[in-house]
């Protein structure tokens, strides 16, 4: 009976420590390269997968055939929660902002920072073929810009 119950308590414990450390899948269907094209230009963010709990966006756009990268994003796991922190260089006196991740899907995550004037909730929802990204302030500065991505091939 004893040896059963350890057993159990082993099976139980290394389930638990698995699921912490598997990426959620929402991340995993974002790796590869992604492109906003419009008449104002191309953006492009690229999502790579460092580790299990470390993920690297890189984001720009994309002129005369040239990548221009705007910001570094690193999505991580860290002591159990989820942080989205993004460099937008030239900004931010050369400092990363975090966001925690607060909702998180098999096809969508929220970030929030409510101390940041904008955005405050950056969203990613993944809709077919398509990835659409919100951003958004708070009802103090309610303006909402939304980006719809395809995946590069």
């Amino acid at each position: 009976m004893t040896y059963r119950l350890a057993l159990l308590l082993v099976a139980i414990t290394i389930s638990l420590c698995s699921s912490i450390q598997q990426t959620p899948l929402v991340f995993g269907h974002l790796e590869g390269s992604w492109l906003n094209v419009s008449k104002n230009g191309t953006l492009i963010e690229v999502w790579r997968k460092k580790s299990p709990l470390n993920w690297e966006v890189n984001s720009g756009e994309i002129k005369r055939g040239d990548t221009l990268w705007t910001e570094h994003i690193i999505v991580s796991n860290q002591t159990g929660k989820w942080l989205y922190s993004p460099l937008v260089f030239n900004q931010n006196m050369g400092k990363r902002i975090d966001f925690e991740v607060t909702e998180i899907g098999d096809s969508t995550f929220t970030a929030v920072n409510l101390h940041h004037d904008f955005p405050s909730f950056i969203h990613y929802k993944l809709e077919a073929e398509q990835l659409v990204v919100t951003l958004r302030g708070q009802s103090v500065d309610p303006k909402e810009f939304l980006l719809q991505f395809k995946k590069s091939k």
